[in-house]
């Protein structure tokens, strides 16, 4: 079961911080539709870049991650494809620490791991 991103509380309502409701009502739904088919096609069983996001959300939330304590860090092909996921996934944990990288393998290396982990929430 995939939880709309606006459903998401905690019992400190944490979750709730920066989390946009606009996640799931600002995209074209027509063109979505039409791209999911496509990829369904191709990749049976995939899920859409908002579901992904919902659920992973959810996850950590369970496992006490929220937009307050957490910092995104990505290694997204740098690809236009791969931007509206950043770009969903930002709207929920603020701005991203980029590590570079192709297929989710980081090109950042030990030095831009340890600037990344200079950023990290307390």
């Amino acid at each position: 079961m995939v939880i709309p991103v606006e459903d998401f509380t905690s019992d400190d309502d944490v979750m709730t911080e920066g989390i946009s409701r606009s996640l799931l009502l600002d995209r074209k739904k027509s063109h979505e539709a039409a791209f999911d088919k496509i990829v369904q096609k191709r990749f049976p069983g995939a899920i859409n870049n908002q579901d992904l996001v919902s659920k992973t959300v959810e996850i950590l939330g369970h496992k006490g991650y929220s937009p307050a304590n957490t910092l995104l860090g990505t290694s997204l092909c740098c690809d236009e494809l791969a931007r509206q996921l950043e770009d969903d996934f930002n709207k929920v944990y603020g701005n991203n620490f980029n590590l570079g990288g192709l297929s989710g393998f980081p090109f950042a290396g030990k030095t831009g791991f340890g600037s990344m982990a200079a950023h990290i929430p307390d």
